[in-house]
């Protein structure tokens, strides 16, 4: 029994000290200047700056277990996702249309030229 309780407070206490540091990860105020870091996970990813490379590797650090790597834009290119230009989705909200396809496509010509839209 003691076990059992010393389990249940082990949770609890992991699960408040998680919550506590992901609200830290939503407490960076980032600047919008440009100056793109180039990272890695399984596929190539660019964040507007190092601030924003810096949250995303807060948050998917304590949800998954795992962080990007920041890399040079020569090795991230190599690795671009193209798994979404299989998707034909469209749905409207609001009167504003969201086309998968079409953003993948944005991000993948983004990857590949090294040329982001922000």
């Amino acid at each position: 029994m003691k076990l059992v309780i010393f389990l249940c407070l082990l949770s609890l206490s992991l699960s408040a000290n998680t919550y506590m540091n992901i609200a830290q990860c939503s407490d960076l105020d980032c600047p919008d200047t440009i100056e793109t870091v180039w990272a890695m996970t399984k596929y190539c990813t660019a964040f507007r700056n190092k601030c924003y490379f810096d949250m995303a590797n807060c948050f998917s650090g304590f949800l998954f277990g795992r962080q990007f790597r920041a890399v040079s834009y020569e090795e991230c290119k190599e690795h671009c996702n193209t798994n979404c230009l299989r998707l034909d989705y469209k749905r409207t909200v609001d009167n504003y249309t969201i086309d998968l396809q079409k953003s993948c496509i944005d991000i993948l010509i983004g990857c590949k030229t090294g040329q982001i839209t922000w």
